[in-house]
């Protein structure tokens, strides 16, 4: 009776993974199949970017369309539109789709410096103080409102008797004065286009006799404007983020204006194609440096989207925690009944996100546990005057039958992350409850011993403000979130921290 048992569970263990083979493989044609539709659609779509049907494909499943159905679906279109395009054309599709994925910030630090020095040309940084989708809508009175390094500054005596003539005015402020040719020759060789093909008027007053336009002005619009990252998105077309800037104690900090324009190499020159002003993040007191660095980890938020548990959300926080001005963002997650963490550290180097290495000495609670960084609410740090320790404590429990915690600090040093646990506890619970102590190496003590241990680990350190602000998030938001709203978070997040250090 047992062998045979055991031959009816050998069969159906056979059974089970002949049928396992044939899902994986049913899966990998799915995937296959899923990628060439979707850069097939790009082709069809060229607006509709790779991350916005990911995101209404998780909608459509939200809505009850179940993964088969998407797939039976999927292979009944490639019954109906049959792929005739040879091998080397679909590579062509493969390199350009994979093109499109770079990481911003492809720009060398030398090209980044040329077009800040492009933008604060007195001929360009207008062009960066309107939105517009199409060069023929930028506001003409911002690109001119300083002369544009072209115009005249002087009316001859004729100009300005006409000039009042025909305003009722006498010059009494700066004046610019440009001819049409002049204004057509420049927005020909900055747009394309010249100013009839424009649709926002220059307001100026245009004195026929002389076809030429005047305008005064009080004071400037002129505002420098710095370029922290960039790449191209086709062959000689360049989306270049902006920053505006002021110097302050030597340092260039930042001011209200942020954006994306679009330029076309032409030559040696560039044509402004398009410009979205991002206006909805304060960045004020910031450096350039720092705002920058945010930008990267927004750009790249996929890099630090990562838990090897399957947990719904995580906290994450930006700062710098070893005061070298590179900034640090560090994730930290909690999962299942028993709260296990798992935390990263992730820092720019060399225009890509690395993570930092992590060294624990101390006994940890269990080898899959680490310290929950953000699930207490910390008062305070401690620094020695090299490096600032952050505390943490770890929390896992069993049900109703026992708990344990450890409490230590983590400080960066070197590029790696130390954390140091100085004592732990168990507590089985039955009757009143029966809690055990233990040291940093495991070694079990009395109750008054453990609570000296605290003392006695930040002894002779100055205690600081804890700076760390943490923010809750889910992966699947993280995805779908678009950069500038992560952006404007990680920009509050970091704020908070600074404000927060300030106390």
């Amino acid at each position: 009776m047992i062998k045979k048992s055991k031959f009816l569970l050998y069969q159906l263990l056979l059974i089970i993974l002949i049928l396992s083979g044939c899902a994986s493989g049913r899966e990998s044609d799915t995937v296959e199949s899923s990628d060439s539709d979707k850069f097939a659609q790009i082709e069809e779509e060229p607006n509709k970017l790779p991350d916005q049907e990911i995101a209404g494909q998780e909608a459509n499943e939200n809505q009850g369309v179940t993964e088969e159905e998407t797939t039976d679906s999927q292979e009944a279109e490639e019954q109906e539109v049959p792929d005739n395009r040879n091998a080397s054309e679909q590579d062509a599709e493969d390199t350009q789709d994979a093109s499109e994925q770079e990481y911003w910030n492809e720009l060398s630090d030398e090209e980044l410096n040329n077009f800040t020095d492009f933008f604060q040309s007195r001929e360009n940084y207008g062009f960066l103080l309107s939105d517009y989708t199409t060069p023929t809508d930028v506001d003409l009175n911002e690109v001119f409102y300083c002369g544009a390094g072209i115009a005249d500054h002087v009316l001859s005596d004729d100009m300005e008797a006409a000039y009042e003539q025909e305003t009722g005015w006498p010059i009494e402020l700066d004046v610019e004065c440009l001819t049409t040719r002049q204004i057509d020759d420049f927005l020909m060789e900055k747009t394309g286009y010249s100013l009839e093909e424009m649709n926002e008027p220059l307001e100026w007053v245009y004195l026929e006799q002389h076809d030429s336009y005047i305008g005064q002005h009080g004071d400037t619009n002129y505002i420098p404007f710095a370029c922290i990252s960039g790449k191209k998105i086709e062959e000689d077309v360049f989306e270049l983020k902006y920053q505006s800037v002021y110097e302050f104690q030597g340092e260039l900090r930042c001011g209200d204006y942020h954006g994306v324009v679009t330029l076309i190499k032409n030559g040696e020159n560039y044509l402004f194609v398009s410009n979205q002003i991002l206006d909805d993040s304060d960045l004020s007191g910031l450096s350039l440096k720092e705002v920058s660095q945010l930008d990267f980890f927004a750009e790249n938020k996929d890099t630090w989207n990562i838990s090897k548990y399957m947990t719904r959300a995580f906290y994450y926080a930006v700062f710098d925690l070893d005061n070298d001005g590179r900034l640090e963002l560090i994730t930290s997650a909690i999962s299942g009944t028993g709260q296990y963490s798992e935390n990263h550290f992730y820092r720019i180097n060399d225009d890509e996100i690395e993570e930092l290495p992590q060294k624990y000495s101390g006994k940890k609670l269990e080898s899959d546990s680490e310290l929950d960084f953000a699930l207490f609410d910390y008062k305070y740090a401690y620094t020695n005057g090299k490096v600032t320790y952050y505390p943490a404590s770890d929390f896992i429990r069993d049900g109703f039958q026992w708990s344990s915690s450890a409490d230590g600090a983590y400080y960066l040093k070197g590029g790696t992350v130390y954390i140091d646990i100085y004592r732990s506890d168990y507590t089985l619970y039955k009757d009143d409850g029966e809690t055990t102590c233990y040291d940093a190496d495991g070694n079990e003590i009395t109750q008054e011993a453990w609570e000296k241990l605290e003392e006695d680990f930040y002894t002779g350190m100055e205690i600081i403000t804890y700076p760390i602000c943490w923010e809750y998030i889910s992966p699947s938001e993280l995805k779908q979130d678009t950069y500038q709203k992560i952006f404007r978070e990680l920009v509050e997040n970091y704020k908070k921290g600074l404000e927060q250090k300030k106390r």
